[in-house]
């Protein structure tokens, strides 16, 4: 994962320095501060899975509508500063496919769960070149992302609820365009620094099984892309798109009716994607 995510960085940056400059009439000034607020779609999978004679494996498929905001501020031309968040609203349930393996049978149950999303990040950008139209950066941040899951089994008694709190440095590059009817962001994200603390609970069967622990190994990989057109000289819409690869491994420890169970390794995956409509005021 992490190679994966040098190799991208790096291949990345190569297009960009490549991009032709195009004439255009207005760059992107010191001192505008660019406000922007999206509706968005989020949808994709979520998976864990717990080692041991005491296995528990889950498949999300999460499908949730958000609500996001941003804004970003270029005190100068060499430097900007944002602050992003994000929060799900009208959560739906979804099906989750999951395992307690307790006798060493595979028994697949479903379950409804209910998701719920909220997340923050602030980061700085140094503009390594600007002219053209253009602006190529260096992106660097931090980002609290937190899911909760509460859930309930289909056909059966049994609840569960899951919570995943993740810590998220980041860094990156971002090539953005701004002419004077049209503006455009493209950016990649990465993190081999990133630590996720989870926190699990699972009753089904007479069972109740409790986990917690820390995830570390692992990291993310973020592509990120919008477009607006100007409706008039402060008001812009359009639309966001962002794509998002985690995958993370740690020790946890848990109890099975308050039996101490040892030590587990986790294995979580999310593959995310986003698509929204943008609304933005630049001051």
């Amino acid at each position: 994962m992490r190679r994966f995510a040098v190799v991208s960085l790096l291949v990345f940056s190569v297009l960009t320095l490549c991009m032709g400059n195009s004439q255009a009439e207005v760059l992107s000034q010191p001192g505008v501060l660019d406000s922007s607020f999206r509706i968005e779609f989020l949808f994709g999978t979520q998976s864990f899975s717990y080692s041991g004679a005491t296995s528990i494996r889950g498949d999300f498929n999460i499908r949730v509508p958000l609500l996001a905001g941003t804004v970003e501020l270029s005190p100068s031309p060499l430097i900007s500063g944002r602050f992003a968040g994000a929060i799900s609203i009208f959560e739906r349930s979804g099906s989750m496919m999951r395992d307690p393996n307790y006798t060493g049978l595979t028994d697949f149950v479903r379950w409804q769960v209910e998701p719920d999303l909220g997340s923050w990040e602030f980061a700085g950008l140094y503009h390594l070149w600007t002219g053209g139209g253009y602006r190529y950066s260096i992106v660097a941040g931090y980002r609290q992302e937190t899911w909760r899951h509460r859930g309930e089994a289909v056909n059966s008694e049994g609840r569960s609820r899951d919570e995943f709190a993740s810590q998220i440095p980041f860094l990156g590059l971002q090539t953005s365009m701004f002419f004077p009817w049209w503006k455009a962001r493209f950016e990649v994200l990465g993190s081999p620094f990133m630590t996720r603390r989870v926190s699990n609970s699972l009753q089904e069967r007479g069972q109740i099984i409790d986990y917690s622990g820390e995830l570390s190994q692992g990291g993310l990989l973020e592509f990120q892309m919008e477009g607006n057109v100007a409706v008039t000289q402060n008001i812009w819409c359009g639309l966001h798109a962002r794509y998002l690869h985690q995958e993370l491994r740690g020790d946890v420890s848990g109890t099975i009716n308050d039996v101490p169970t040892g030590v587990r390794v986790l294995s979580v995956a999310d593959s995310i994607v986003t698509v929204g409509v943008d609304f933005t005021l630049l001051f």
